[in-house]
């Protein structure tokens, strides 16, 4: 009865650890694409971290096939952050696993940095032919060899290459085809999740936020709370949609949501409240610039709603500052009070809301 070789049994103990940390790396680098929040710096940090902490642990665990020549999966970190941040990116992670190759020693060294070259610039070359986390099947395996063959070639500089090229080549173009398509995964339901809240607090006539979203971004407990709000109502707009029909009527609220857009700052909330209704939450402003800003607003409908639909539109605006002492539906009623007198006393105007002030009577009473 013939033994084992203890070689194969260590390549295949090392080649096991390799892909259980490389699937591990690659999920755990899926939960640095969020599905609600921005894209962050600590996002790409924690990335940058993630990559180059696997890339050094693969290499802890290489094989040596001979005198100074380590297998191991090392160099698929390094393409995996060439794709997804370029090449300066991918460069800066392979870094530290250089540095601690180099302590190593052995004939592989010099080797090693040459397949880190390699391996950066056809990744460049890949993103640029074909987009890496948009492929399947063949495809992707195929971009695997061609990336992890460049990275390999360097070991036919050393003697007795041959065989190790050949025999890590298909396992490292496995991983490397594993991992895309993990992060591909991960980064396809981000995309579907944000593409679908977007549409489920988005407003498809005007592109504002919507009620639902108004409602979220109103309730106590936000990280970032806004500072006032503002409830807009078109004046007469019941009248200039029986004049001019529904389809003129729509094109009206798009203009008027495109002129929200040009007066207030992209940290700011602006939404379609209903109908011909619309509210905007400030954030990061004083009471003196919230004047201002509501003051901006109104001026801006007046002269440009005009020109762009080619008959008058005004708005009237009830305006009041947000505090921790009232609910979201008490600030709501302020406004819309405020609204009322805006209104009562003339419409084309901005009225500010106080708890004491203004009768109870909602501007749903008064319509346009």
């Amino acid at each position: 009865m013939t033994g084992r070789s203890p070689l194969s049994l260590e390549l295949l103990d090392r080649a096991f650890v390799n892909f259980t940390l490389l699937i591990g790396m690659v999920s755990l680098l899926g939960l640095t694409y969020p599905y609600r929040s921005a894209e962050r710096a600590t996002h790409r940090l924690s990335r940058w971290g993630l990559l180059t902490c696997t890339g050094l642990l693969l290499l802890g665990h290489a094989v040596v096939l001979q005198s100074g020549v380590l297998a191991d999966l090392r160099f698929l970190p390094v393409a995996l952050a060439t794709m997804l941040g370029g090449p300066l990116y991918g460069l800066s992670v392979s870094v530290p696993t250089m540095l601690y190759r180099a302590q190593l020693g052995g004939a592989g060294v010099w080797p090693s940095v040459l397949s880190v070259a390699l391996t950066v610039g056809v990744s460049v070359l890949v993103v640029r032919v074909w987009r890496p986390f948009q492929l399947q099947g063949w495809p992707l395996y195929r971009l695997g060899l061609i990336v992890t063959l460049a990275g390999n070639l360097p070991y036919l500089l050393v003697p007795g290459g041959v065989w190790p090229l050949l025999l890590t080549w298909p396992v490292k173009a496995v991983g490397l085809a594993l991992a895309v398509a993990l992060l591909q995964t991960r980064l396809r339901l981000v995309g579907a999740y944000r593409d679908y809240r977007r549409m489920a607090y988005t407003d498809k006539l005007t592109g504002l936020l919507n009620r639902r979203r108004f409602d979220e971004d109103l309730r106590p407990g936000q990280s970032d709370p806004p500072s006032f709000l503002l409830l807009l109502d078109l004046d007469h707009f019941k009248s200039i949609n029986d004049a001019h029909g529904h389809d003129f009527g729509d094109k009206v609220l798009a203009v008027t949501a495109q002129v929200l857009r040009e007066n207030l700052r992209h940290w700011d909330g602006a939404y379609r409240y209903g109908g011909e209704e619309f509210a905007v939450l400030l954030r990061h402003c004083t009471p003196q610039q919230a004047r201002m800003v509501a003051e901006r607003v109104r001026a801006s409908v007046e002269r440009t709603l005009p020109v762009k639909v080619g008959v008058p539109v005004t708005v009237s605006i009830g305006a009041v500052t947000l505090t921790a002492r009232q609910s979201a539906q008490q600030s709501v009623k302020l406004a819309d009070r405020a609204l009322y007198r805006a209104k009562h006393r003339g419409r084309n105007r901005v009225e500010w809301g106080e708890a004491t002030s203004g009768p109870p009577t909602p501007s749903r009473v008064m319509q346009g």
